[in-house]
């Protein structure tokens, strides 16, 4: 994809999400949308935890408006619970456009969202997976869908695999996101002859057989495929998957109750892992002389500007994808944070499957039966299975497999017409940050109920966090949690800066890593490496000295090591990178303040255990690389162990593997986490350090990007 045409896909999703708050002004009563039934407020009980359910009970699809609180049951955890609020809120979207009056800032928008009675819609544009065709011909039943939906308490919100999810803003106005799909209507990249940089990077690895010279084409079931066609189609299918686990991390922490997802899809073949491919790739080689075993053929590629180990590791991670696996995580990740899907088609009716920009043969070795016809038949049929599976497992509705999108389009408009907002207290007062399941029954025969499938308890940290920020309220002093600080270190990543710095001291040297960002990277020009200098001076600005380094050719970071022999800090690193272009930064940097651990650095390696390690200074990494940490320890050590968390503070089922290993400046504590399984978000990492009844804990945000 050129730049150009990059800018326009993401500009769909910026312009129409910064539109809807370019309009100031106070938040107005809702007139049209109305609460009934007993409406009531909570009452705050010490040591409880309110948990506020939406539910929507329908009868032959539509909605039941008559129901009393003694109508409904709620169990969490097959415990009974009593229903302590009530609230029936019907929705009557008609008021004019310009009546709606937006929020004047971010904060005050998530504010908003966060009270379970405003609905949040969030439109997601799957521009990897719709035709340019199916980008334009949805963009007059989309925008009547809009207007017949969104209520004036309503937040609305749209997002592309362009962007970050906390770009995502909320406004209430609509009018602006009509004007921007109509204008940026070509926003579908499925059968487009441009590809963006991840892509390129595909066509620079496996562009060409080695062994023939030629295009390298594979067998790809029943048909014959150029092979960067069938590794873009799978980078792309996993980018979007990875991209909307974020999402609806995303969407999770900023609302408790349903949030609406409308995903502009066909659906997604859900590829599996090919060892066919992988052995035609492994033949082929073998014809030059690489050794046998598919990974250790992968390595022998001749490839032409990209690094050998990036290939490596990203042939083998695409060829091995268990999207099925990923579709039920993603399911149970969007009812764990109340995400409703509502995928719908823009393609319409589609026989084939291949994009028509890709060149397809005949297949001389298939299966008898086996023909191209077929493929594509099952493949369209795969793509809308797995939207309809999505909807149906989070309580959305699909509306895929037909060119009447205007009717499919009116089911969510009636699916989302009202809903009944429950909540009760928990008899569960435990602070174990466990899944507790919420299940909503109707005592009326005849009614079939969507609800929230259930929540996370707090942990006893996060319930101590929520005490201290009470106490902090309340005109008492509270500092911030490590957590908090923590995920703070990740906020400078938000600019984008096109230079990161990280430095710390030790007892005998200052080691100070420079880092230049991966988005000047992907801009290109730094294939050649570039020269680094870093200028220290002490707390009264007096020059201490200037090291100087180099980042190598292939990679984007270098560490300079300056020998401690003046001073006790703080001090002040002043770093220059002069390459394509030139760049500064600061960093202030304090004396280590542990008594078992020192100061920590932090490196990026490939999954396998003996790859090179990397210095890192962003903390940003991808999903094929490896974390590598290290705190020198300043004491013997009795104990030690590590532990992944999600943002929130709460445990991961992933391996964080802690060990200590020799170095000519002492023993360090290192640990070291695979991020395949993981989706692109904000991650902590915990280590607890113990000698005899001393213990310290350090807590490391780091931010996986794609």
């Amino acid at each position: 994809m050129t730049s150009a045409l990059r800018r326009i896909a993401t500009a769909a999703g910026i312009a129409c999400a910064a539109a809807s708050l370019l309009a100031a002004g106070q938040q107005n009563p809702a007139p049209n949308q109305t609460t009934a039934s007993n409406q009531q407020q909570p009452v705050f009980r010490a040591g409880t935890n309110l948990v506020t359910v939406d539910a929507y009970p329908q009868r032959d699809g539509r909605i039941v408006t008559d129901l009393k609180p003694e109508d409904f049951e709620i169990f969490e955890d097959g415990k009974p619970q009593k229903v302590e609020t009530f609230n029936f809120i019907r929705i009557e979207p008609t008021v004019p456009d310009a009546e709606r009056k937006d929020p004047n800032t971010v904060a005050e928008s998530l504010k908003l969202a966060a009270d379970p009675k405003n609905r949040v819609f969030a439109l997601y544009l799957d521009v990897y997976h719709v035709t340019i065709a199916g980008s334009h011909d949805i963009r007059r039943p989309l925008t009547q869908m809009i207007e017949n939906l969104v209520a004036p308490d309503d937040l609305f919100g749209i997002m592309t695999p362009y962007l970050r999810p906390r770009d995502l803003a909320l406004g209430r106005r609509v009018l602006g996101v009509e004007d921007q799909l109509n204008r940026y209507w070509p926003w579908g990249q499925r059968d487009s002859i441009l590809h963006d940089p991840a892509d390129q990077e595909i066509e620079q690895c496996f562009n060409i057989n080695p062994s023939s010279g030629q295009d390298w084409l594979v067998n790809d079931g029943a048909s014959t495929r150029r092979l960067t066609d069938v590794l873009i189609d799978r980078r792309r299918e996993d980018a979007t998957l990875s991209h909307l686990e974020q999402f609806v991390a995303y969407l999770g922490s900023i609302r408790e109750a349903r949030k609406a997802l409308l995903l502009l899809s066909p659906g997604w073949v859900l590829f599996h892992r090919d060892d066919a491919i992988l052995g035609q790739i492994q033949s082929g080689l073998r014809r030059i002389g690489g050794p046998p075993g598919a990974a250790q053929a992968l390595g022998q590629l001749m490839y032409k500007d990209a690094p050998q180990s990036a290939c490596d590791t990203l042939a083998m991670h695409l060829l091995t994808l268990d999207d099925q696996q990923r579709l039920r995580e993603l399911i149970d990740f969007s009812n764990r944070n109340n995400v409703t899907f509502y995928p719908i088609s823009p393609n319409g009716l589609q026989t084939l499957d291949t994009p028509i920009n890709q060149e397809v043969y005949a297949n001389p070795n298939a299966a008898p039966g086996d023909t191209i016809l077929l493929q594509e038949l099952n493949r369209s049929r795969d793509r809308s299975s797995s939207a309809r599976t999505l909807a149906e497992n989070t309580d959305g509705i699909a509306v895929v497999d037909t060119n009447n999108l205007r009717d499919g389009l009116k089911q969510i408009v009636d699916d989302q017409s009202a809903y009944y907002l429950l909540g009760y207290y928990s008899t569960n007062t435990k602070t174990d940050g466990k899944y507790r399941r919420i299940e909503v029954k109707l005592k009326q025969p005849g009614i079939k109920v969507k609800a929230r499938r259930g929540y996370v308890a707090l942990t006893a940290e996060s319930a101590a966090a929520g005490a201290a920020a009470s106490i902090a309220a309340a005109g008492k002093s509270a500092g911030p949690s490590p957590v908090d600080e923590a995920l703070r270190a990740l906020t400078r990543l938000d600019k984008d800066p096109p230079l990161i710095t990280y430095a710390v001291a030790s007892a005998t040297d200052l080691v100070v890593v420079a880092e230049v960002s991966s988005a000047q990277i992907e801009h290109g020009g730094w294939s050649q490496g570039a020269d680094a200098q870093a200028t220290v001076t002490d707390a009264a600005g007096a020059a201490l000295g200037t090291i100087k380094g180099r980042i190598e050719p292939g990679t984007r970071a270098v560490s300079l090591k300056v020998p401690l022999g003046f001073g006790a800090g703080p001090w002040h690193v002043l770093v220059r990178v002069d390459g394509p272009d030139s760049f500064d930064d600061r960093v202030d940097v304090k004396p280590p303040a542990g008594t078992l651990l020192g100061d920590l650095l932090a490196f990026r390696g490939t999954p396998a255990a003996t790859s090179a390690l990397r210095p890192v200074a962003d903390f940003e990494y991808r999903r094929t690389e490896r974390v590598h940490l290290e705190w020198p320890e300043l004491q013997p050590l009795d104990q030690r162990s590590a532990r992944l968390l999600d943002r929130r503070g709460q445990p991961l089922p992933i391996e964080a593997t802690a060990t200590e290993r020799s170095s000519p400046g002492g023993q360090l504590l290192a640990v070291d986490v695979n991020l395949g399984p993981l989706a692109p978000a904000d991650y902590l990492l915990e280590v607890t350090a113990g000698h005899g009844a001393d213990t310290e804990r350090r807590v490391v945000a780091f931010r996986i990007v794609r």
